[in-house]
């Protein structure tokens, strides 16, 4: 299970699209440096996001939070990492006293 969790701060509305391609560079012992544009729908003030798209090793301090048309001005107020191996326990403590509802399998 590989979760950011961000509260974003902003001080403007803004809907933020994707204007790059992503890139990726690749370095010796086993590192790399991923650029990528994730589209997200910010309102004024604060925004909890999560992104999934992670992978295990990434660097939280490395992710960097801009407008790419450099509109408005953003902010990472609290940052979140988890990337606990997902295991019966670990499923069963995340959803300890909330209700659940199963559908059915088609």
């Amino acid at each position: 299970m590989k979760i950011f969790a961000s509260v974003l701060s902003i001080g403007a509305v803004a809907s933020l699209t994707a204007f790059a391609q992503p890139a990726l560079t690749i370095y010796n012992q086993n590192f790399a440096v991923v650029r990528d544009t994730v589209p997200l729908d910010l309102k004024a003030g604060a925004n909890p996001v999560r992104y999934a798209g992670a992978t295990a090793q990434v660097e939280p301090d490395s992710v960097i939070l801009r407008d790419p048309a450099g509109k408005h001005s953003l902010q990472i107020l609290e940052q979140n990492y988890r990337n606990d191996p997902v295991s019966q326990e670990l499923l069963l403590s995340l959803f300890e006293a909330k209700r659940l509802i199963f559908k059915p399998s088609d």
